[in-house]
């Protein structure tokens, strides 16, 4: 029987409200087939970008994958036919029960976030978005380190300006 640490979990990213509304609605996922790992997976995780507002740069919810089965996307989302990628294929994953994470997984120090993988187990425990990938707070680290050597350090803030 497998266990939490060995439950394969895939983080993907809910592009806009429409996304989330069909997830929480009708209980399923695209992915372009194109861009599909290859690698299985037994569970999704939904990240909510910034555009989200109050409710952005978080994983908030997950769901067990049920089936998936391959449609082109003019079949997924019928009133756009004529969508530049109509004609792609994409996966279609049906999922389960939606569940809520019991504390949201912040983005604080803003990484960009597309489709990874991740353990249940870590799923359920990180604090943060660094620790679902099992990433190392580097900055933290340089920071304590010279901090204990007397040396003061400053972040390194990004600035962003339209798409730049």
């Amino acid at each position: 029987m497998k266990t939490a640490a060995d439950i394969i979990v895939l983080v993907c990213v809910l592009k806009d409200r429409r996304d989330l509304h069909i997830l929480l609605t009708q209980n399923w996922y695209r992915i372009p087939a194109a861009r599909a790992p290859a690698r299985p997976f037994y569970y999704l995780a939904f990240y909510q970008p910034a555009l989200f507002e109050r409710e952005g740069k978080r994983i908030q919810y997950y769901a067990r994958v049920l089936h998936y089965q391959t449609v082109r996307r003019r079949e997924l989302l019928r009133n756009e036919p004529y969508h530049e990628r109509a004609g792609d294929y994409y996966f279609q994953f049906r999922v389960g029960r939606i569940k809520t994470l019991p504390r949201p997984i912040r983005n604080i120090l803003p990484r960009r976030i597309s489709l990874g993988f991740t353990t249940l187990h870590r799923l359920l425990t990180a604090k943060n978005i660094l620790q679902v990938y099992n990433v190392a707070p580097t900055e933290e680290i340089m920071a304590d380190g010279l901090a204990q050597a007397g040396i003061t350090a400053i972040s390194q803030y990004y600035v962003a300006g339209g798409r730049k």
